[in-house]
């Protein structure tokens, strides 16, 4: 959404989901004290001001206001944790006496975003635009489930697992951005994009409980920075009618030796095709 104040400012308010990730496995699976299912989503909300100080220049810039939200499901060994701490006084069987661990939390965190464009020539735009890192503070509830004896056993002797409020630190981390466009005739547009990440920052995910009898949980993730390079075109068919079509690499933050199943994700390939339709001079819909 965007209003024109002159011919040099320009006022503008996005309202994005910047990213989501979410994985499930299957309910039994060897690694289910890891991760059984994990999702995380944001909405993003940008205003954003941009000034045309000469012709071939716009400079933009605003404030990030990021919403997150977060879910875990895991399973307990407590058959493991009670011959570990209990020499097995609950009758508990590594591997067969599990309960569970759900976890919800949400919180906000504000960030900023720079851009500039370059128009060196009628047909061509050059743009950069960096997004800084944001850091969350997420606060939510932890709900345990004993899941039999062995669970109910270890929960009233030691105090530990029984639901309880648990707070977790979440890094969106920064993205530099690089793009042009060139017009190779009055119908057809050609575009490329790369995206660096810098996944680096994120070092681990904590949950800390405030139930001071159970300890905090992290997994660390040793990401690394990444890249996403995609090239794309535009065909103008008429006045009304527009048609798209990219291809995109996305290189994994994961390295494959810590590669954790709570983050399960791999080098990725690609492909999209769109159609945009204008409606009337200010309404325009577009598929992909």
């Amino acid at each position: 959404m965007g209003y024109s104040v002159d011919e040099r400012i320009r006022l503008g308010l996005g309202v994005t989901s910047y990213f989501g990730r979410g994985s499930t496995w299957d309910g039994g699976w060897q690694g289910r004290y890891y991760a059984g299912s994990a999702s995380i989503a944001v909405l993003d909300i940008t205003p954003v001001i941009s000034f045309r100080p000469i012709p071939s220049v716009i400079l933009a810039g605003g404030p990030v206001f990021e919403y997150a939200r977060t879910r875990t499901d895991t399973a307990v060994d407590f058959g493991t944790i009670d011959v570990l701490q209990a020499n097995g006084a609950f009758g508990g069987v590594p591997g067969g006496s599990d309960g569970s661990l759900a976890t919800r939390t949400t919180g906000w965190a504000a960030g900023f975003t720079l851009g500039a464009t370059y128009e060196p020539m009628e047909d061509t735009r050059i743009g950069i635009s960096y997004r800084s890192q944001l850091r969350h503070g997420l606060r939510g509830t932890a709900d345990f489930s004993p899941g039999g004896p062995t669970g109910q056993g270890l929960a009233l002797v030691t105090g530990a697992f029984s639901d309880t409020n648990v707070r977790s630190g979440l890094n969106n981390p920064a993205t530099l951005i690089f793009g042009i466009s060139h017009q190779v005739t009055p119908a057809l547009t050609l575009f490329a994009d790369a995206r660096r990440t810098f996944w680096s920052s994120v070092r681990d995910l904590t949950l800390t409980f405030a139930n001071p009898a159970t300890p905090p949980a992290t997994t660390a993730l040793h990401l690394r920075d990444s890249w996403f390079v995609a090239i794309g075109g535009r065909y103008q068919i008429n006045p009304r009618f527009a048609l798209r079509a990219g291809a995109a690499y996305d290189a994994a933050a994961t390295r494959t030796p810590y590669r954790a199943p709570i983050l399960a994700e791999q080098t990725s390939y690609w492909v999209a095709l769109g159609l945009a339709a204008r409606l009337s001079a200010r309404l325009r819909l577009d598929f992909a």
